[in-house]
């Protein structure tokens, strides 16, 4: 008791709770507000005891409630009365493969085959109010585009007065988890264990019928291998079937979990590709594919070589059914079957002629890594306070192509993200930002933080672990790293990467969102993510002077960032009347051409010497 009260004072809480035995030897749970009054001169403590029996036992309940919920093997999706999901379990997680936030906010619908136009309709509302449930079975949608029966049973919620609060939806899977079900193996090729083309089709059928209702991409490529049967009949069909499951494993490795890779009959193999970004992602794949596929197959002491010929078909740009997508794939596998060697064809000239260049930009930038083509400027960024004083470089890179000079970031950064190669350059950007900032610690030049500039898809363990090691190499302490952010990208970074920044801000790196306020959700960046700074968007700086409705909300986001203990940056600033502008708000860090161009890093020492 005496902890219970010490604590509630070391808290400013003024009350504490504790169970509280009556005369009769039954337990109550009781709160307890005590203080002191004076009467007559005479100090008194008084204690205000309130029976909070009930609330405590409504408390566990809900604990108990939520327990369930969350341990349920049954899964479990709870909409509001517009019927928008609201919560689900984490059994419905691993039945349909769907996580929290992608289906949070959506209508239930999202999960069905495409067999029912609505989950809960009129007639399963009638049921409802009849017999105090609906059940019934439900064709639903796998997030990898599979389609199953489910044993469905929906609930409504009422509140006192009779109206509709919630409903309640409960799925039991008519198959084991194992696909040991009847309807599951009929549809999958022994051999291979792959989808067969029917199952292949019926994922085709919901992925088209996800894609329009999203405005999302998708591709279908189509694989034949040049002159299989020799190899069945030099080697024998043993031989060849162990070819076709190493074929099978190799194209499953080289696509993502989300996607199909489908055996439609002997060499012929089928991928579907969901939610692509553009066209050109189905040419790298394809191309990785074949680089897979050509490497030797070693069997029982046998050394095999294959040439592959892959078609690919794009939704909506090739169409948005199936048959016809299918189709315009195989006319494109016919095309490239005409090519000596191992090669991928789309449906148009064009097509085909973006897809290489797009690879040819990933050799480019594979040997512009190789010799050292990429090259750092640093952009000031500056304090104001009393005096100008320099606080941080900002990292830019640059690209010295032998054939078009000095290239800017927006002319390569996107294609090495979209090719993979995003990271591998990341990397060599921090190792030659750190080692040039440890040459300046080594001069004694008071430089303050290096900003590097991140992409949403760079944070993972890898980055990390990057960081952590050159920062012991080269003895910088991480308090003087930064790293930026794009702040719509940043919105967008999954749980395993929150984890990542929350562990790399913990170790003292300075977590900072570039372009602030030019997305939409630039409030929940602050509360998404750690962060120490952000940087405001140019874009709502204009450099004839800030107008009265901008300053109004640039005075509000200060204000909230002093609040919150974040720095506040100005980008993107040119002239003087925009410095004292800024300042008279509360700016006092900005970065901009009126105080420099961008440095290369034999004239920072020149620069620091002349503010």
């Amino acid at each position: 008791l005496e902890q219970l009260i010490s604590f509630s004072k070391q808290q400013s809480l003024g009350f504490y709770s504790c169970p509280h035995r009556l005369a009769n030897g039954e337990i109550r749970f009781v709160e307890v507000r005590d203080g002191k009054i004076e009467i007559d001169g005479n100090e008194l403590l008084y204690s205000i005891v309130h029976d909070v029996t009930s609330t405590k036992q409504a408390e566990d309940q809900l604990v108990l409630a939520s327990k369930m919920f969350d341990c349920s093997t049954e899964a479990v999706m709870i909409t509001d009365k517009n019927k928008n999901v609201i919560s689900i379990n984490q059994a419905f997680t691993s039945v349909t493969g769907y996580q929290q936030s992608e289906i949070i906010g959506q209508s239930p619908e999202l999960i069905l085959a495409g067999r029912n136009e609505q989950l809960v309709h009129s007639e399963v509302i009638a049921d409802i109010e009849q017999q105090g449930q609906w059940k019934g079975e439900v064709w639903h949608r796998l997030k990898n585009g599979e389609s199953r029966p489910i044993n469905t049973t929906i609930n409504m919620i009422t509140d006192e007065n009779g109206e509709v609060t919630n409903f309640v939806i409960m799925m039991s899977p008519k198959y084991s988890e194992t696909g040991e079900g009847e309807d599951n193996k009929i549809h999958y090729v022994g051999l291979t264990n792959l989808p067969d083309k029917t199952l292949f089709r019926d994922r085709l059928d919901n992925a088209t019928e996800r894609a329009q209702r999203n405005g999302s991409l998708l591709g279908i490529l189509l694989l034949d291998f040049r002159n299989f049967s020799d190899v069945n009949a030099k080697y024998g069909y043993d031989i060849g079937d162990s070819v076709l499951q190493a074929i099978a494993k190799r194209l499953k490795f080289n696509v993502r979990e989300s996607d199909t890779v489908a055996h439609f009959s002997s060499d012929d193999f089928a991928i579907l590709l969901e939610d692509i970004a553009d066209v050109q992602q189905t040419g790298i794949v394809a191309q990785k594919i074949i680089s897979t596929l050509k490497e030797d197959y070693q069997v029982e002491g046998a050394e095999i070589k294959l040439d592959v010929s892959i078609g690919i078909s794009v939704s909506p740009t090739d169409g948005v059914e199936s048959t016809e997508l299918i189709d315009k794939a195989g006319i494109a596998l016919r095309n490239a079957q005409q090519k000596l060697g191992s090669h991928f064809q789309l449906t148009s000239s064009r097509l085909n002629e973006d897809a290489r260049l797009w690879l040819h930009t990933e050799e480019n930038l594979h040997r512009a890594l190789m010799n050292n083509e990429f090259e750092l400027c640093y952009l000031p960024q500056l304090s104001i306070r009393d005096e100008i004083k320099l606080e941080a470089l900002e990292v830019l890179v640059r690209w010295r192509h032998p054939a078009q000079g000095v290239l800017l970031p927006v002319r390569f950064l996107p294609n090495a993200e979209q090719t993979g190669f995003i990271s591998a350059i990341g990397i060599r950007i921090i190792e030659l930002a750190f080692r040039q900032y440890r040459l300046w610690q080594d001069e004694a030049y008071d430089i303050g933080r290096l900003h590097l500039n991140i992409c949403q898809t760079q944070i993972d363990e890898e980055l990390a672990d990057c960081l952590f090691s050159k920062a012991d190499e080269f003895g910088i302490s991480h308090d003087k790293i930064a790293l930026d952010f794009n702040e719509t990208r940043f919105v967008a970074t999954t749980t395993e990467q929150k984890k990542v920044l929350n562990k790399l801000q913990r170790h003292g790196f300075y977590i900072c969102i570039d372009d602030f306020g030019s997305g939409a959700a630039s409030l929940a960046c602050l509360l998404q993510c750690p962060v120490d700074g952000i940087k405001i968007d140019k874009a709502l700086l204009s450099q004839n002077g800030i107008k009265r409705d901008m300053q109004t909300m640039l005075e509000g986001i200060i204000a909230l960032a002093e609040k919150l203990n974040i720095d506040v940056i100005a980008e993107g600033v040119e002239n003087e009347a925009l410095v004292t502008q800024l300042k008279a708000i509360g700016c006092e860090h900005m970065q901009g051409y009126y105080f420099s161009q961008p440095l290369p890093p034999d004239q920072v020492g020149a620069y620091l010497k002349s503010i």
